[in-house]
């Protein structure tokens, strides 16, 4: 039992190492995403970063149950229903913004970013 625990916190250190650099990594692309989404007039690209930005709050839920575990070395249950939320408002703004767009005859255009 003691080993099981043992390696049950060793598994959780390496998932909270990993946690941590999946964070970085969607910061850069939230950020990145965002400006550029904005600066082409692109919904595609903004709603990515939105996208990106919610990962990143579902990130921080999953880092605080981690390290709640290490913390109390026992399991601590979660409700991803917020990030669910977050995920259906996106959804909702992709649809109201793509609405307002082909209400306005516009169209996406080639942009680099």
């Amino acid at each position: 039992m003691v080993d099981d625990d043992r390696q049950r916190q060793r598994l959780i250190r390496q998932a909270f190492r990993l946690e941590w650099l999946s964070v970085g990594w969607l910061a850069v692309e939230a950020v990145v995403a965002v400006i550029s989404g904005v600066a082409a007039h692109s919904i595609s690209l903004t709603v990515f970063g939105l996208d990106s930005m919610i990962e990143l709050a579902s990130a921080g839920v999953l880092i605080w149950r981690l390290s709640s575990e290490l913390r109390f070395r026992r399991e601590v249950s979660e409700k991803g229903q917020s990030c669910g939320g977050l995920l259906f408002a996106l959804a909702a703004y992709v649809v109201a913004a793509a609405a307002w767009s082909l209400s306005q005859g516009e169209g996406q255009v080639f942009s680099w970013p």
